[in-house]
């Protein structure tokens, strides 16, 4: 489609820089590597519109067309002309423009424009947790979980090593034995967890993906991984084979121990409306939740 070009590890420098001008605390969904994770069925585009960078998405599962939020320095008179520059490319496929994953300091130049409508929703599921590092590392060592991890240690003898990008067959083979003997793939709605983990590490830099794999006895039995983003750490990525107790706890302190002294804050991904990962996410540590919004834009009229 006109002025837009398909998102890849290239287009890296040109995000950085834009994404660069902006503060706080970035969804777990928009990274270079998240993105490039999920391309089998979220195609991304991107173009440079007005200095913003703007990603747009082809949702393959959903069948639907939606941009995320604009990357740049936000200023009134920029914005309005962004989105009437985005309604006129977009409005012979669609009739309005969705924006996913908006934050809420982004939620004022929305409905500042004028000459549209704006809907602005949140789905509770899909906020992040965010907690502060040294509490998430406080609940680890709550007598529980400290007793879980060492049962762990004592009967499985564990070694780790840094995850790399020639891993991606090893995590494959760790989902199959940690989840796809109790699922069906053709009832995946988010594409396939082996193919996921396996191009997040081909797309992620070096310096800012930290991961680790756990060995027993000769056999890869868990991973987790992630991305530092300035002083957050971005928790993507954790599956642990079935039977070994404490194998879970283990990953989560040992991964948090890879983390620069300067990350201070985790933001732990939505927990997606499924309710075990929700309870799991709330009781692990005190813990705020980051909202991502959906805005639908209609011109009136």
């Amino acid at each position: 489609m006109s002025g837009y070009c398909e998102f890849t590890d290239s287009a890296r420098k040109e995000y950085e820089k834009h994404a660069g001008c902006m503060d706080g605390i970035f969804p777990s969904t928009i990274s270079v590597e998240s993105i490039l994770a999920w391309r089998d069925v979220c195609m991304a585009e991107y173009q440079i519109e007005m200095d913003y960078f703007c990603i747009r998405i082809y949702d393959r599962i959903r069948k639907i067309t939606y941009h995320y939020m604009p990357l740049g320095t936000y200023r009134e008179e920029s914005f309005q002309a962004l989105i009437d520059r985005l309604y006129e490319e977009n409005k012979t496929d669609v009739r309005k423009l969705i924006f996913m994953d908006v934050r809420e300091e982004e939620l004022p130049w929305y409905r500042k424009l004028s000459g549209y409508h704006v809907r602005i929703s949140a789905n509770e599921a899909y906020s992040d947790y965010i907690y502060r590092r040294e509490e998430l590392e406080q609940a680890f060592e709550r007598p529980g979980e400290r007793y879980n991890k060492r049962y762990f240690i004592r009967n499985y003898h564990p070694v780790i090593r840094q995850a790399e990008i020639s891993d991606g067959l090893i995590c494959r083979d760790i989902v199959t034995r940690a989840f796809c003997g109790w699922h069906s793939c053709f009832s995946c709605t988010s594409g396939c967890l082996k193919d996921t983990i396996s191009k997040f590490l081909e797309a992620s830099e070096p310096e800012t993906m930290r991961g680790i794999i756990v060995n027993s006895d000769g056999t890869d039995i868990g991973y987790a991984a992630g991305i530092i983003q300035r002083d957050t750490f971005v928790f993507l990525f954790k599956k642990n084979c079935r039977g070994y107790r404490g194998l879970d706890e283990y990953l989560q302190t040992e991964l948090l121990k890879e983390l620069p002294e300067h990350v201070r804050i985790i933001n732990y991904t939505e927990d997606m409306g499924i309710e075990g990962l929700r309870n799991y996410k709330r009781r692990l540590a005190p813990y705020d939740l980051k909202p991502r919004y959906q805005v639908t834009v209609e011109r009136m009229g």
